[in-house]
């Protein structure tokens, strides 16, 4: 097993290569999350802070996608209706975390203040590298929808770990924090977006499976 573990392509159920590969996103994840929290409070920036959210997410995502791929290789019969169920799981996970970055984004309008840019930005930066690793972790495995579910969440991080960085460069060249709370919105809009599109791809799973 250890002999293919970062080249293997097999469907989950022959071997627990997947697995592993999650245990390693886990870990890395984790790192993105403490740091884009020291990040975000030390610099004020809900764009970050809102990232570092979607990272939470993205641990449980996870977690879920290690329970779910240990339950096929114990029981490769029940392979499609627990991957949907992960998917399900998934994709509710990033529209209840938009939601509170929306409610987030609407009270700090009210008192808007001062950002740190250079942690904000220095924090993103290093937050998508993490995110770059753990999606080349990913192409390694086999296609299937829990791992698409997982690319969901990282490629959207790392798109969002780009934004925090041009809102960095934004703020420090124009002067406007504001922007630090126009882009946590539409970070929050990415999510709403890739959380209701993992949702059709677990109903067409469902359906495919049912017939």
């Amino acid at each position: 097993m250890e002999r293919h573990f970062r080249n293997c392509t097999i469907e989950i159920g022959v071997c627990l290569c997947d697995f592993k590969r999650y245990w390693i996103i886990l870990g890395i994840t984790f790192a993105i999350f403490v740091l884009e929290i020291i990040g975000g409070l030390a610099s004020d920036s809900l764009a970050l802070l809102s990232d570092a959210g979607h990272v939470f997410g993205d641990l449980a995502a996870t977690a879920a996608a290690l329970v779910i791929t240990y339950r096929i290789y114990k029981n490769t019969t029940s392979s499609a209706r627990v991957r949907v169920l992960g998917a399900y799981f998934h994709g509710g996970l990033l529209i209840l975390i938009s939601g509170w970055v929306i409610f987030e984004s609407i009270e700090r309008m009210k008192f808007q203040q001062e950002i740190a840019v250079t942690p904000m930005t220095a924090c993103a930066a290093l937050g998508g590298v993490g995110n770059y690793l753990q999606h080349r972790i990913l192409l390694q495995g086999a296609p299937n929808l829990t791992r698409k579910g997982m690319q969901w969440h990282i490629l959207s991080d790392l798109w969002q770990s780009v934004a925090v960085v041009l809102t960095g460069i934004l703020i420090a060249a124009t002067g406007k924090p504001e922007i630090d709370l126009v882009v946590s919105i539409m970070i929050a809009a990415a999510m709403i977006f890739g959380g209701f599109r993992l949702v059709f791809w677990a109903k067409d799973g469902r359906e495919h499976h049912d017939h």
